[in-house]
């Protein structure tokens, strides 16, 4: 509940266009002696394709605008958790749905009246919370897909 709490479709898909927005690089191996690059300068956007001289190395630009700096893990993460937007909501609808099972299995092997009307409770809960996050996947699918088949087309 915590996550879908703090995590609202809102919000995911700022940070969505936030990993859009930053891009990612692949950085190129092999001796590259003759390949025209850029300097990598934390002021210019890069497109597809660039190639930009750093200090690990030369790196190609992957994003359709990229500003992240390259070889850096902390941007390539961000990058990979929020370009698809519906890998996170998965993620967590995932988790939930292997919780509830759990807590219905648990439930079933319960004798206590005590332990049968906590473990109701409980899963009353995440119901409400798997509702929620269903809904959400439900609306985010069908808002993103007129932004992949967009994107596709600019490739």
């Amino acid at each position: 509940m915590f996550c879908v709490h703090f995590l609202p479709p809102k919000y995911v898909d700022m940070l969505h266009r936030c990993a859009l927005h930053l891009g990612r690089w692949q950085k190129e191996e092999g001796r590259h002696a003759h390949v025209p690059y850029n300097p990598w300068s934390e002021l210019q956007v890069y497109q597809r394709g660039s190639l930009v001289k750093h200090v690990k190395g030369l790196f190609r630009a992957e994003g359709y605008n990229n500003t992240a700096e390259p070889g850096y893990s902390m941007h390539a993460r961000f990058y990979f958790l929020f370009h698809e937007p519906l890998r996170v909501i998965t993620w967590l609808l995932c988790v939930i749905i292997v919780l509830v099972s759990y807590q219905f299995l648990t439930l079933t092997q319960c004798t206590e009246w005590s332990h049968i009307l906590t473990l109701a409770v409980i899963i009353f809960a995440n119901y409400y919370t798997l509702f929620k996050l269903l809904r959400d996947r439900l609306i985010l699918t069908k808002a993103y897909r007129d932004e992949k088949s967009y994107l596709h087309e600019k490739e």
